[in-house]
């Protein structure tokens, strides 16, 4: 099996867990979480040339730890952004 195909497969078979890590763990609303995961993927997709166990369980791996430290990203950019006085 080829690495294009195990991210794919990866994706398919595991939206609902790195939806879930999105919810629960970081408190975001599905629309965010969503977001999350889409450039968690193109992420995935660009370094797949990289990811050292190029094997189902290796890519699910590389896949959440991605979407973790993105996640805690944007976290982090949300909080240093300026409030708006409404």
């Amino acid at each position: 099996m080829d690495i294009a195909a195990v991210v794919e497969a990866t994706y398919r078979n595991h939206i609902g867990l790195f939806l879930d890590v999105g919810m629960r763990t970081f408190g975001f609303d599905l629309e965010t979480a969503k977001d999350r995961l889409q450039e968690t993927f193109i992420k995935v997709w660009q370094h797949r040339d990289t990811i050292r166990n190029p094997t189902p369980p290796g890519v699910r791996s590389f896949a959440l730890r991605t979407y973790r430290n993105l996640s805690i990203d944007f976290l982090r950019r949300q909080k240093r952004a300026p409030r708006r006085c409404e």
